[in-house]
């Protein structure tokens, strides 16, 4: 998911876990014609994780952050930043190949062209999608968005996510499904603190911004680092793995 080579960039990876029990996941994508490297992990096999396919974009470009969504039927929906807008993929063999699924998906193009990182979801018949970015005046925010067409069209639920953070910004974002609902966790700050925590909605069309925010790292405010991820294992058990700064270095905590 790193490398050192000056030929390939690092955007942050998305991994899903497929029904088969294997790990699908966004790796390494080239810097000269931007074509995006897939990875997997099969547990039965003797070489765990390898690269198993390309996708290369009609319109390629740098990437900072995609995601990847599975869809009931096995389908996986893979969503570039495109300028101010989204687009789709899909592969239904795992991985190794891509082919177009649907363009400029967002009803409603965030307000600027500096996507950081998407994060998407299925759950219930609907696409939960999240939209990170800077916006014009360099503060890292976020949008939501709803489908319910599994994942082709988008109608925007809540903009400018940072606004409800008066002086800070949301710096990461996740998704879990979770008996029907999303899980949605993040890093955001309120000026020079910043911690991590989660909203649940029923429903992709219920605005993040008006659920129960709960405290997931409980450590103090300004230790805590935005890097955030979240699962859930086969009981229905949530996990998030976030950073938190002890001084001099980092460490890597895990809550359930």
């Amino acid at each position: 998911f790193w490398g050192t080579d000056a030929t390939k960039l690092t955007p942050t990876p998305d991994l899903i876990r497929r029904q088969s029990g294997k790990l699908l996941a966004t790796g390494l994508q080239d810097k000269t014609n931007f074509h995006q490297q897939i990875d997997r992990y099969n547990p039965d096999s003797a070489v765990k994780w390898r690269t198993v396919g390309t996708l290369i974009p009609d319109n390629p470009t740098a990437q900072s952050g995609t995601a990847l969504c599975q869809l009931p039927s096995g389908r996986v929906l893979l969503y570039l930043a495109q300028g101010t807008q989204v687009d789709c993929y899909f592969s239904d063999d795992d991985g190794a190949n891509w082919e177009a699924y649907s363009y400029r998906v967002l009803d409603v193009p965030v307000e600027n062209a500096a996507i950081g990182m998407l994060r998407a979801a299925y759950s219930a018949g609907e696409v939960l999608l999240l939209v990170q970015y800077e916006d014009s005046g360099g503060t890292t925010t976020c949008d939501q968005y709803a489908s319910d067409d599994l994942g082709g069209r988008f109608t925007q639920v809540f903009a400018d996510w940072s606004a409800s953070f008066p002086g800070g910004a949301v710096n990461q974002v996740d998704i879990v499904e979770s008996s029907g609902a999303f899980v949605v966790v993040y890093h955001a700050t309120v000026g020079a603190l910043g911690d991590h925590k989660s909203r649940r909605i029923g429903s992709a069309f219920e605005s993040i911004n008006s659920a129960q925010a709960v405290d997931i790292s409980g450590g103090t405010p300004p230790t805590l680092r935005p890097a955030v991820s979240t699962w859930a294992d086969d009981d229905g058990v949530l996990y998030c793995a976030f950073k938190h700064t002890h001084e001099p270095g980092d460490s890597r905590h895990c809550a359930g």
